[in-house]
């Protein structure tokens, strides 16, 4: 069977137009406005002329431009009303002012033109005088000789002036280039043939590139050739002729009116047939939007929005931060939210901060609770928030327990205090039972539909994030009945109203699911779409290839990421913990491998087993670490410092500390629009978090899914695949491969054998063996055995494969 795929996006060089392709529209007219407003000419004409013939320098696009607003002018005057008509007066002003400037404009390019022919005649003749005055041929680049090898690079270059002149220090970018020119004119002179060295060359080769999405750049035109009271006067005016020169978008209008190509395909396919709908959805899904319709991508979304913004829809009302990401919104919204009522350290440290409005309330916080006993306590707490602060702190070096009893005792604390209006030290076991059944069927107002969870403290944030399922109504009460247990045991309660409630619930216990991991077929076809996806990224042609140089640092995480989970069977934790300096090299049989030094559950500490090749891939990916984490490979406490699995770059957190100890946002995260989630995504020495990990597993199996389909492999599991699936998929091929069951227990720190047991297919085998011969035996005792057999046959059962 073939594994080879299509590689994604269009071929090399394909243009798909986004808008369509008018003799004249709001496209260029949304240009000439950006121009008349102070963005540089070529920025203007790239961002909104979306047609092949889009100008490539600033010549064209000034030219482009002035052709444009004679056109504008044109149209103004032929749809001029009576000449007493205030509207017809208005329009005639507009025309002038925008008539001046497309004389300035086309005057400018031939002044431009003329002039820089007149700078390359000056040139030559002064290359001609030069050569003439040092006996020398002065030659056109077209016809020089071809150098040799040591010219051929700036590489080679260095490496022979390395060897022949041995200079005391390395020579910087510019003194390379310049010894390079230097050096290429005297062997030219050498060959009886003046060359004139380019020392421009060594100044670009280390200018930045400007984005075309820029909206202030260093203009490249000059100046003088635009008076700036003609720009300013046409950008006051240029918004009276809008309506004169095309009708607005109207909310009813068909999208293929306005938009062309495979864009309006891929509209279509989402069932998008007029703006009304489309902005409908941009209002739903913000940002996010071209999510919603496959096949978009967010490159023709942005132009899209960009020509929504420009030109407006008539009957549509989008808010101005409409395409601002939903985590920049929130993260604004958090900061505001802040400053207005910041929460309490303790409560931010320990997730809690739902809680910070009911810290003052007198009838809520508990300080008079029927079940709060009168006597000191050993929490020295005197609210019930301060109980469960010093309860949970407990937990604060483990923070994924910590997340999941902040998360239940919050939400049972609001239960009480909205549903209830009780302090939790007033629930008496009637409550508790009564909260059992909330969980049973959670009310609407409670749950968030949000795609993404939002921050605890934003308007959108619902306690739940849907109806729980039992093991989760399990996890519920047995961890608000933990807390309640803490507060009992330091003193502060009399009594835990949730003791029974449990036992009763009908819970039934969570058992370990080892049915949820991938196949050895299923793992090896992810392993080929990974490949195939790096073999895609590194054959991208050189247009494209700062976006695929982007992509190979990510997968080259990836392919590590999965093969150490693969190799490992490590919890997600424990690898988020992993360092450098935890491995210890060692020698078995004669035989390099790695052992990895890790701290389990229960504080249980193991050695965990890296291959070589495995070890390989994950030094390939730190080798992708920037600079900014100042990472030391050479001493024990360096290596300590530097994680397995890593971020790419040093992320900005969200948020920081101010004196130790109160967290602000941070506004270099919003300036940057540094989602919220990132705060979570890794630690201060730049380990890939548990989420971030969760993150990149998700999304490659999402992509191998539909591929899998295709391709005839079983695409469930990459539907729910998660990063545990992992740590099963070790487990099970460990044990096929027949690997003593003791061994794969301490491979997976497993405290109890038969938690491993469940890995073995042994036991089940040997059980339906002796059942069957158990059966046939019975069968052949029943002397009518026949008759029912053929009774059954009558009966026409379905097939067996049909149930």
């Amino acid at each position: 069977m073939s594994t080879q795929h299509k590689k994604p996006g269009r071929p090399a060089g394909a243009i798909d137009q986004v808008l369509q392709d008018k003799e004249f529209g709001l496209d260029q007219f949304a240009a000439v406005k950006s121009f008349l407003y102070g963005i540089d000419p070529l920025v203007a004409t790239k961002r909104y002329i979306l047609t092949d013939d889009a100008p490539l320098n600033t010549e064209a696009a000034v030219k482009r431009l002035g052709q444009i607003m004679l056109r504008i002018a044109a149209r103004g005057n032929s749809r001029k009303m009576g000449v007493h008509d205030a509207k017809s007066a208005s329009n005639a002003t507009a025309v002038v002012a925008i008539e001046r400037v497309a004389n300035e404009c086309l005057a400018a390019v031939k002044k431009i033109t003329l002039l820089r022919s007149a700078e390359r005649k000056v040139q030559k003749l002064r290359i001609a005088e030069r050569a003439k005055e040092q006996g020398l041929i002065a030659l056109p680049k077209g016809k020089l000789p071809q150098p040799p090898e040591r010219f051929q690079t700036l590489r080679n270059f260095d490496d022979w002036y390395e060897d022949t002149y041995h200079p005391d220090d390395l020579l910087d970018p510019i003194e390379l280039r310049s010894q390079y020119e230097d050096h290429l004119s005297v062997w030219y002179a050498e060959q009886g043939i003046y060359y004139e060295p380019d020392y421009s060359k060594m100044h670009n080769s280390l200018s930045e590139q400007v984005s075309m999405r820029a909206t202030q750049i260093e203009p490249t035109l000059p100046v003088r050739y635009f008076d700036p009271e003609s720009l300013k006067e046409a950008s006051r005016q240029i918004e009276t002729l809008q309506w004169t020169v095309q009708r607005i978008p109207d909310a009813s209008d068909h999208v293929s009116v306005w938009i062309s190509g495979t864009t309006l395909e891929a509209l279509k396919k989402a069932d998008i047939y007029t703006l009304f709908s489309l902005c409908e959805l941009v209002r739903q899904r913000g940002a996010a939007w071209w999510r919603g319709v496959p096949a978009l991508g967010p490159v023709r979304a942005k132009r899209i929005q960009d020509w929504i913004i420009n030109v407006g829809v008539q009957g549509i009302h989008l808010p101005k931060d409409i395409f601002e990401s939903i985590q920049l919104r929130r993260l604004r919204e958090v900061l505001r939210n802040e400053r207005e009522r910041p929460a309490l350290p303790a409560l931010a440290e320990l997730f809690l901060e739902p809680l910070s409005p009911y810290v003052e309330n007198e009838k809520l916080n508990g300080r008079d609770g029927m079940f709060k006993c009168n006597t000191p306590n050993l929490l020295k707490a005197q609210t019930d928030i301060d109980a469960i602060v010093v309860s949970l702190g407990k937990y604060a070096d483990k923070r994924p327990t910590l997340k999941v009893y902040a998360r239940e005792i919050t939400r049972f604390c609001l239960w009480a205090y909205k549903e209830k209006g009780l302090p939790i030290s007033s629930i008496g076991v009637q409550e508790a039972r009564l909260y059992r059944e909330f969980l049973d069927n959670i009310p609407g107002d409670w749950i968030s539909n949000a795609p993404s969870p939002p921050p605890r403290n934003t308007a959108e944030w619902r306690p739940f994030r849907g109806q729980l399922d039992a093991a989760s109504k399990r996890k519920a009460l047995t961890a608000v009945n933990v807390v309640f247990g803490q507060l009992m045991n330091g003193g502060y309660l009399t009594g835990n109203p949730m003791s029974g409630v449990l036992k009763h619930a009908g819970l039934a216990k969570p058992t370990m699911d080892v049915g949820r991991s991938l196949s050895i077929e299923q793992w090896n076809f992810a392993c080929r779409v990974l490949e195939d996806e790096i073999e895609a990224a590194n054959s991208e042609p050189a247009s494209t290839s700062s976006v695929a140089g982007n992509r190979h640092p990510s997968l080259r995480r990836l392919k590590a990421l999965l093969n150490l989970l693969f190799a490992t069977g490590i919890r997600r934790d424990e690898l988020f913990k992993a360092r450098l300096g935890h491995l210890k090299r060692v020698l078995v049989d004669g035989q390099a491998c790695h052992l990895l030094k890790v701290t389990g559950k229960r504080s249980k500490v193991r050695d965990v087993l890296i291959e070589p090749d495995v070890m390989q891939l994950i030094l390939a990916h730190l080798s992708d670490r920037s600079t900014d984490f100042k990472d030391d490979f050479e001493t024990q406490q360096g290596r300590n410092s530097i994680p397995l699995i890593s971020v790419l770059r040093n992320p900005i957190h969200a948020y920081k500390r101010d004196n130790g100890n109160q967290k602000s946002y941070s506004h270099e995260a919003i300036e940057r629009g540094i989602s919220i989630g990132e705060r979570d995504m890794a630690s201060r020495e730049g380990a890939l978090s548990a989420d971030g990990m969760l993150s990149q597993l998700k999304a490659f199996f999402s992509r191998c899914a539909p591929l899998a389909q295709e391709a005839g492999v079983d695409r469930e599991a990459f539907d729910h695949a998660t990063l545990h699936w992992m740590r099963h998929t070790f487990g099970h091929s460990m044990v096929d491969a027949h690997v003593d069951i003791r061994v794969v227990q301490k491979a997976l720190g497993h405290a109890n054998l038969n938690t491993t047991a469940h890995y073995s297919k042994a036991e089940m085998e040997q059980m339906v063996r002796g059942l069957r011969q158990g059966a046939s035996s019975v069968r052949n005792q029943i002397p009518h055995q026949s008759s029912i057999e053929e009774g059954i046959q009558a009966a026409s059962p379905p097939r067996i494969d049909e149930i």
